[in-house]
């Protein structure tokens, strides 16, 4: 699928985990580019990384635990 807005940044969340593993982070930016039309090069493409740091606190054990999955990063 061709991203309607071609000339816009492109925001791509990830944890921790992933953002510090090189591997991955070829593999996500070969996917996320492959979703844009071109899985080979970015063609003047602007990717912006989030890494995830959002947290979620019980309220009766007030325990902190990162969010998982997709959320809002920073």
């Amino acid at each position: 699928m061709s991203d309607p807005m071609p000339g816009r940044p492109v925001n791509v969340y990830v944890s921790k985990d992933v953002a510090f593993d090189i591997e991955k982070m070829g593999k996500i930016t070969r996917s996320v580019l492959g979703r844009l039309g071109c899985g080979g090069c970015h063609s003047g493409r602007l990717l912006l990384y989030h890494t995830l740091e959002d947290f979620i606190v019980n309220s009766k054990t007030l325990e902190v635990e990162e969010l998982g999955g997709i959320g809002f990063g920073r």
